[in-house]
């Protein structure tokens, strides 16, 4: 017991996983993401310093009655990536499946940028098994060795088309071979075969330029673990639109099918005795059920007699379970996904959170408001005070003219369609029309602007449905998935926004739903305040920024508290932050411009770069969201949150912000 864990403490400094608080504690910590809230401090199950993560397969680990969960990461900071395994320990009363923390494991392929991208964890033969992709015709066997956590390479299995780009997936029969099943896909190019980041992906009529992917799926029976391998298709390779991934689940008897994901969240049901006809998972409202994340992969899971009758997915999000309930004339029925959790976890936003600190239901309690990629507009309601803040783990979806509030772009993508699951919604909270009650103002992955006016009251705020903001007779325009900034000055509200040159843009407005031209944002010098880089011209990375005006420093001059991504460079191509030095890749991507004009004529110097306690910490290489914060300590003032491509949301104590400028960042690299 004592060597595992000194095994999990060695893990987590490997991984640069920050400290986890401890149950009892409730306060926020500078530097630290948002605990779940209640004395277990339930979250989202979850891994730090990641933006996609996605379930193995399960296993029973020797003396455990109940499944563990095999998952892993391929996106987010190198060192967070890899394999974890958690153990199942109980089941709320609401019915959501509670892990133990993931714990990362010792790999035979090395460094987390070897890891396969596809794999497959089972038990066989009394041991823990797992199969990955190693080439487009060869798999390797690795079982997993529980004493020492570490996957140990035991075998390799080769044959044409057994091993594929997409998805691999096994499962134990009853005679002791093993069913693997293949995603496969058409080859279609995606990308046209001309686009160069410049480029648009659809062509005059608006129709997408490149090829849309397809997939099927085949199988194969391997017996005596890899002797012979006898392989069929169970159906077309065009059987689904970018199928990314499949399941054998179990029914009743010897009944089982095939759960399959795409790439975009949509699920389908396969039956082998019919597997070309179209079915797919359904749900009590008699609607086909999705999983609404981008980039999901899927496996079987145990109900409760240990039948693999259920599947989790995850991918962009979280952990999600959905449990078999019978057949449907139609495919089969399964219940509400159930989310999975963890105790002493973080609130989860969903992936790139542009949070909002507001009191949104009026109870004189500052709550949360936040965006996310995933296209959603959630609320998490303060159940304790201001100094010490207890939030839910679950944020509640806004709804405007009583249904849910959700942005997805659809066909029309600045980035292709096969990112229509993104919406990339970046709202602030703010009072748009004077009334008194707090609207919601935003830009999403469609680059236009849209506000939802509150038509309710203080204490029970009602969302209208929402509506473009116009410039002139035109939609007001801009580069994509940026925050607008907002204020009342004098009579009159700003709205700062990045325009078509990737410029901060002002507008006044004019009425509900129009704007008036302000002109540029200049800095000290005259020149515009740009935010792309020199050395990444495409187009896709334009925009991305969140802005806030806010008086930091207590002049009464309305300041630019900007969130940027890595690929940002404020204020010019040339010289600019982040951009500008590699270690910017590992830095708070927070800047600060001061107003040194007025209010209703800003002028603003260069930016600064916020660090925490004259350090640099990181958090994510995706746009941070920034937003003043009234949560904790606030005597000297407002302090910061700060919303990730992990989904947390960072509390830093203005006492512990110290800034880097421009000029000692360039020095500093010398």
């Amino acid at each position: 017991m004592v060597m595992k864990r000194r095994l999990i403490v060695a893990i987590c400094m490997l991984v640069g996983v920050f400290a986890f608080e401890a149950s009892a504690q409730t306060k926020l910590k500078s530097g630290k993401p948002l605990l779940g809230g209640g004395e277990k401090h339930l979250a989202p199950l979850t891994l730090p310093f990641v933006y996609h993560q996605f379930p193995v397969g399960y296993a029973y680990l020797e003396g455990r009655d109940k499944p563990s969960l095999f998952l892993a990461s391929d996106g987010g900071k190198s060192n967070a990536r890899g394999f974890f395994v958690c153990d199942y320990l109980y089941t709320t009363e609401e019915g959501n499946p509670v892990f133990t923390r993931p714990r990362k494991i010792k790999c035979c392929w090395g460094t987390p940028k070897n890891m396969p991208s596809h794999g497959c964890v089972f038990n066989l033969y009394g041991e823990v098994y797992s199969l990955w992709r190693e080439t487009k015709s060869k798999l390797f066997i690795a079982r997993y060795d529980e004493q020492t956590n570490e996957l140990v390479r035991v075998g390799t299995l080769e044959s044409e088309g057994l091993s594929h780009k997409i998805d691999v997936a096994a499962t134990p029969l009853a005679d002791g071979s093993v069913e693997v099943a293949i995603a496969y896909s058409n080859e279609a190019q995606y990308r046209p075969a001309d686009y160069d980041g410049i480029a648009s992906y659809y062509d005059g009529a608006g129709i997408y330029r490149g090829e849309l992917p397809y997939a099927g799926v085949k199988r194969f029976i391997l017996r005596n673990f890899g002797e012979a391998v006898i392989g069929e298709k169970l159906t077309d390779k065009n059987h689904m639109l970018a199928m990314k991934s499949v399941a054998r689940v179990n029914h009743s008897g010897d009944r089982y099918g095939y759960v399959a994901l795409n790439r975009l969240g949509a699920l389908m049901y396969i039956d082998p005795r019919c597997p070309s006809e179209p079915r797919y998972v359904w749900g009590f409202d008699e609607q086909p059920m999705d999983y609404e994340r981008e980039g999901g992969r899927i496996i079987p899971f145990p109900d409760a007699e240990g039948n693999p009758t259920s599947f989790v997915v995850a991918g962009e999000g979280t952990f999600e379970c959905y449990s078999y309930l019978g057949p449907h004339p139609k495919g089969v029925l399964y219940d509400e996904p159930r989310t999975l959790l963890m105790e002493n976890g973080h609130i989860y936003s969903g992936t790139l959170g542009v949070p909002n600190v507001v009191d949104w239901d009026g109870d004189g309690v500052h709550d949360i408001v936040s965006g996310n990629s995933e296209g959603e507009f959630l609320f998490w309601k303060n159940r304790g005070t201001d100094l010490e803040p207890d939030f839910h783990w679950k944020g509640e979806r806004l709804q405007a003219g009583g249904r849910d509030l959700i942005s997805r772009p659809g066909y029309y993508d600045v980035q292709g369609p096969m990112e229509s699951s993104w919406g990339y919604t970046a709202p602030n909270v703010f009072d748009w029309n004077d009334d008194g009650l707090l609207d919601l103002v935003w830009s999403d992955a469609t680059a236009s602007y849209y506000v939802a006016l509150n038509c309710g009251t203080k204490e029970n705020p009602q969302l209208d449905l929402p509506k473009k903001i116009h410039f002139d007779m035109l939609p007001l325009w801009g580069t994509w998935r940026v925050k607008p900034a907002l204020a009342k000055i004098g009579d009159r509200v700003a709205m700062m926004i990045l325009d078509d040159d990737d410029a901060i843009h002002l507008y006044w407005r004019v009425s509900d739903y129009r704007v008036c031209d302000g002109g540029k944002v200049l800095l000290d010098t005259g020149a515009p305040i740009t935010c792309h880089s020199a050395r990444n011209p495409r187009l896709g990375t334009w925009g991305r920024c969140r802005l806030n005006l806010y008086d930091w420093d207590g002049d009464g001059l309305l300041d630019l508290l900007i969130g940027t991504p890595r690929t940002a460079s404020i204020p010019t191509p040339e010289r600019g932050l982040p951009n500008g030095t590699l270690k910017s890749y590992e830095a708070l991507q927070v800047l600060l411009m001061k107003n040194v004009g007025t209010n209703e004529k800003p002028v603003f110097s260069e930016p600064v770069q916020f660090q925490l306690k004259g350090e640099d910490i990181y958090i994510g290489q995706h746009a941070n969201g920034p937003t003043p914060c009234m949560l904790g300590d606030t005597t000297n003032g407002a302090n910061l949150l700060v919303g990730c491509e992990s989904g947390r949301f960072f509390f830093f104590n203005r006492a512990d912000l110290t800034t880097i400028t421009i000029d000692e960042r360039n020095k500093q690299q010398k």
